[in-house]
Parts: structure tokens; C-alpha cells; sequence
């Protein structure tokens, strides 16, 4: 993974092939009901590194995320505890979706774990752009609105002595292949996809 940064910004990109996933809150649901029992494939080691890549194939590697935090998580790749920081998550690169603008479902989720791969931190967000599962400090993509390519939220760091967080991030560029000028079918192929992490030391 090749990380570029500067005023608080940074862009990921990949050197590897990457993966992904279309997001939405089924997957805070239990497996029988047809969710993810809590998984959301960031990649995290809490999910043993799992992705969609399974689903999402015949990426391009085309996409990346940049992510403006404020204040700047990426001088020195640290955070001060019970901070908060104000972060946007824009997708770059993405299919623009001109012959099926309402299939063009785009994905995103962050979380962010400790070394023991328990939750660090919490999320703040607006509920009617992104969903967060209580239990877990991450946000993803309510995935209902087409042709999405930036989040806002926020993060706030956890207490004192927590040590060395890791964030996990995931994207996924939906194509909606096929589905014409209006129509909303869309389908895991083709989709363009993206996973990276980075750690973060306690200041």
C-alpha cells in the first residue's frame, strides 16, 4: 500500500490488487437473516482479513479514497486520546455511471480497532448518510443513494493508554452495468474495488 499525504490530507493507492464491498447495514445482521453477522469485510484483522473480493470481481484498480481528517491525523501518524477528528472520505477514480446513473450504488466503510482488534474510539455521523453498528467503531454506507462519492463523520479517539489503533478502510466503485438510463438493476461484476489500512500511534 502507497500512502501520499499533506495538510491533513492523505490518498491511498494500491500497489497489489485490492478488494472491497457494497455496503448497507445488512451486514450488521445475523447470518440467518441474510447479514454478516457483524462483518463487514473491511479486511480487518478482527474479520481474519476477510473482503468481498469473492463477490466483487474483475476489479480495475482504478479507484482510490482520499481522506481529509481535521485535525491532522497524518503528520507523524498519531492521534492525541479523547480527541475528536472530523474526517471526509472522497472516492477518486470512480465510473461516473452515464448510461445507468440510478444503478450507480457506490460503497464505503471505516473502522478502526485496537492491536487486540477490539473497538477504538467511537463514530459520530448523520444516521440519514451512514449507519454505524453500536458495538463496533466503524461507519459504512447507508448504500442508497446513487452516484455517491463523499462521507463526512467524525471519530473520536479512544482513552489514554489504549496504544496503537489501526484503521480499515474499504471502498467499493458499483457500475450498474446494463441497467440503462432508468433502470437500478445492479450486480456484483465489474465493480471496481479498494482496502487499505494504516496505523495510527497514541501521542
Amino acid at each position: 500500500m502507497r500512502g501520499t499525504w499533506k495538510h491533513g490530507v492523505i490518498a491511498f493507492a494500491l500497489a497489489t490488487p485490492a478488494w472491497a464491498f457494497h455496503a448497507g447495514s445488512q451486514f450488521d445482521k445475523p447470518a440467518g437473516a441474510g447479514g454478516g453477522g457483524s462483518l463487514f469485510y473491511t479486511g480487518s484483522h478482527r474479520e481474519r482479513g476477510w473482503t468481498c473480493a469473492a463477490c466483487h470481481t474483475d476489479a480495475a484498480n482504478k479507484i482510490k479514497v482520499r481522506l481529509a481528517v481535521q485535525p491532522n491525523l497524518f503528520d507523524g501518524f498519531a492521534y492525541s486520546p479523547n480527541q475528536t477528528y472530523a474526517f471526509t472520505a472522497t472516492l477518486d477514480g470512480e465510473w461516473k455511471g452515464l448510461d445507468s446513473p440510478r444503478a450507480n450504488y457506490n460503497g464505503f466503510s471505516l473502522e478502526v480497532t485496537d492491536l487486540r482488534d477490539k473497538p477504538a474510539g467511537t463514530m459520530g455521523y448523520s444516521p440519514t448518510e451512514l449507519y454505524g453498528p453500536s458495538q463496533l467503531a466503524l461507519v459504512t454506507s447507508l448504500g442508497t443513494q446513487p452516484n455517491k462519492t463523499t462521507w463526512t463523520f467524525s471519530w473520536t479517539a479512544p482513552a489514554a493508554g489504549t496504544g496503537t489503533v489501526r484503521i480499515n478502510l474499504a471502498a467499493v466503485d458499483g457500475n450498474g452495468a446494463n441497467s440503462g438510463p432508468s433502470g437500478t438493476l445492479t450486480d456484483p461484476f465489474g465493480d471496481d474495488v479498494f482496502v487499505a489500512t494504516v496505523e495510527l500511534k497514541e501521542r
